[in-house]
């Protein structure tokens, strides 16, 4: 985790990580999936705030969650529907603490080829 210090990182939310997560679970969300997969396995997602554990140093890293990805967790947590929506990505920025949605791949989702 410390290299990707100082710089951004785009975190991809698969359709794996969006039908195996669960709404209402800091630990096995869909963006904690993917936070685990790709950055760090003790991840956690609360509504404004996500929380990255560095094994190695005991530090703590908190990333502050824009209104767009808590709403999108707020709508997952709250309705079954969303299951089916489609994937996307989410870009942190460790100089800021902060984090975005990135892409939604609709073409994926909707099995377009470009």
């Amino acid at each position: 985790m410390h290299l990707l210090k100082h710089m951004k990182t785009t975190i991809k939310i698969t359709e794996k990580d969006i039908s195996d997560g669960d709404p209402g679970s800091c630990d096995t969300c869909p963006i904690a999936l993917a936070l685990r997969r790709e950055v760090d396995p003790k991840t956690e997602v609360m509504s404004d705030t996500i929380l990255i554990k560095n094994e190695h140093d005991g530090t703590t890293t908190s990333i502050a969650i824009s209104d767009d990805i808590a709403d999108w967790i707020l709508d997952f947590d709250t309705k079954a529907d969303l299951i089916a929506t489609p994937p996307f990505s989410m870009i942190i920025d460790w100089d800021q603490g902060d984090c975005r949605i990135g892409l939604i791949n609709f073409t994926h989702w909707l099995g377009i080829s470009i």
